[in-house]
């Protein structure tokens, strides 16, 4: 026996941090931009060119050189933040990404001439891929618990992240952000409020005469109890 008596204490403990996401710099260049450099860059030469400009050393030419170029891609493809997706799934074979092209490519043909036996063709491969992920993923989840039946902590993990996904990073709200997307909207409707034309035509109001009634002419109860009876038939 103990006289010992129970000690009960609350603890705020402070909400556990989510990953912030994966960011990498990232710039986008197409067959055009090697056109848009070589034209920015011979408007350019007149910069570097050693006959106009006064240089003294060739690292000084060097450098105009190099800075000019950075700033033609800079002005032709900006360097942006790009954010990975966390798309690692580890019961993804190569029968599941032949799947995936096939239903991109469909989309893709479907998208460009809209016939209906692409669309057919669509919505058959999109069904089979389905499936197919369907039985792929409950195959590796029953291995694994199989395999790691002994290993509580690897199926905590496993039935952790079938149950609690993890959620895309959300940008929180700020002040700057909610005025840039209310500049944004009050853009856009008046855009849309110039795109609108005026209706010419001007509808005319008619104005009904005004009339007053100072006569009524008394009926007889046989002709009350027939406008009753039609009234209560309707």
């Amino acid at each position: 026996m103990s006289d010992q008596k129970d000690v009960f204490v609350q603890v705020l403990l402070p909400p556990f941090p989510s990953k912030p996401p994966t960011l990498i710099l990232s710039c986008h260049l197409n067959s055009v931009s090697s056109h848009r450099f070589c034209q920015a860059l011979t408007s350019s030469t007149n910069s570097f060119n050693p006959s106009v400009g006064h240089f003294n050393f060739v690292d000084e030419l060097l450098n105009v050189f190099n800075s000019t170029c950075v700033n033609i891609l800079d002005s032709i493809a900006p360097v942006r933040d790009k954010r990975l997706k966390s798309s690692f799934l580890p019961w993804l074979n190569e029968d599941l990404r032949h799947l995936k092209r096939q239903c991109r490519k469909a989309k893709r043909k479907w998208k460009k001439y809209k016939l209906a036996e692409s669309l057919v063709l669509l919505k058959s491969l999109m069904s089979s891929y389905q499936v197919a992920v369907k039985n792929v993923r409950d195959y590796y989840f029953s291995q694994l618990i199989t395999k790691q039946g002994h290993n509580p902590t690897v199926l905590f993990k496993t039935i952790n992240s079938v149950i609690s996904p993890s959620f895309n990073h959300v940008n929180e709200a700020s002040l700057e952000i909610c005025e840039e997307f209310l500049k944004y909207f009050n853009n856009k409707i008046t855009e849309i409020k110039h795109h609108i034309l005026p209706n010419s035509r001007e509808f005319d109001i008619i104005s009904c005469p005004y009339s007053q009634l100072t006569h009524f002419n008394k009926i007889s109860l046989l002709t009350l109890d027939h406008t009753v009876a039609v009234l209560n038939s309707c």
